[in-house]
């Protein structure tokens, strides 16, 4: 049987994410050197699913997840922030 190539509104990981192999890449290379990332595009186009698969490859840091979706001050930055080390 097939598997459906998207599932919108579910994360998927590496095993099911598809055609994005060059930006896994990337993504694994840049948080591999220590560096932040922050992917954006309009609601529904992967970011979350990309995210976690590059992070899947990763099994010698800490990687904090934090959401930016309801993001509309500087308070709410830190807060997510905060909540993100709390979950790491």
């Amino acid at each position: 049987m097939l598997k459906a190539r998207f599932n919108f509104g579910k994360m998927v990981g590496k095993g099911d994410f598809y055609d994005r192999d060059e930006e896994v890449k990337k993504l694994v290379k840049i948080l591999s050197d220590n560096r932040s990332a922050a992917l954006g595009s309009i609601k529904g186009m992967g970011k979350s699913s990309l995210a976690m698969a590059a992070t899947e490859y990763i099994t010698d840091k800490t990687v904090i997840w934090i959401s930016l979706e309801n993001v509309y001050t500087s308070l709410d930055l830190v807060q997510q922030l905060i909540n993100g080390l709390h979950g790491a």
